[in-house]
C-alpha cells in the first residue's frame, strides 16, 4: 500500500466509511455489476466473481446500504467461478457501485454518469450546483458527520463548501 492509499484509508476511516462491515461475515449480492464493481474496486487488480450459497441458509442478512439485492452470511460456499478476470475499468466499477445505490435522502444522485459529485438538497438549496463541486474531481469520497459533510481531499478530511 502506498503512503497516499495508507492516508486515504486513515481518512475513510475517520469518517466511518466500512464500520458497518463485520469481517466474521462474506458480502454478497443478486446484482451482477454490483458484484464485479466491488471485486474491481476492492482488490487491487481486480478480484474474480463466484456464484455461492450462502451457509448456514439461517445465517442469511440484508446488507441495508444495497437494500433487496445485497446480503451476508457466516459463510458462503462456492458453487462455481462466474468469472475469473473481470475485465472493467475503475469507472464503470465506481459506476456499478454508486450509480443506483448511493443518493442523496431525497432520491436524488450523489455522482453523475461520469462520476463527478452532484450537490446534495442542502446545497441545492443554498444555490450550489454541480459545476460547483466539479473541480473536486471524479467520484469523490464523503460522508455525512454529525450534520456535516466531509469529503476526502488530497490534505485530508476538509467539509463540503
Amino acid at each position: 500500500m502506498t503512503s497516499k492509499e495508507r492516508n486515504l484509508e486513515r481518512a475513510s476511516v475517520k469518517l466511518g466509511y466500512n464500520n458497518d462491515r463485520d469481517p466474521k461475515r462474506v458480502y454478497f449480492t443478486t446484482d451482477r455489476d454490483l458484484a464485479r464493481g466491488w471485486a474491481v474496486r476492492a482488490v487491487l487488480g481486480g478480484g474474480s466473481l463466484y456464484r455461492v450459497r450462502p451457509v448456514p441458509p439461517s445465517s442469511l442478512q440484508p446488507d441495508a446500504d444495497f437494500r433487496g439485492v445485497a446480503f451476508s452470511a457466516r459463510r458462503a460456499e462456492v458453487l462455481e467461478v462466474a468469472e475469473e478476470v473481470i475485465d472493467m475499468s475503475e469507472d464503470d466499477a465506481e459506476r456499478a457501485c454508486a450509480l443506483k445505490y448511493v443518493t442523496w435522502i431525497d432520491g436524488t444522485p450523489t455522482y453523475d454518469h461520469d462520476g463527478y459529485f452532484q450537490p446534495p438538497p442542502s446545497r441545492r438549496h443554498q444555490g450550489k450546483t454541480a459545476a460547483d463541486y466539479r473541480d473536486l474531481g471524479k467520484w469523490l469520497k464523503f460522508a455525512e458527520v454529525g450534520g456535516k459533510i466531509l469529503y476526502v481531499s488530497s490534505a485530508g478530511l476538509a467539509e463540503l463548501p
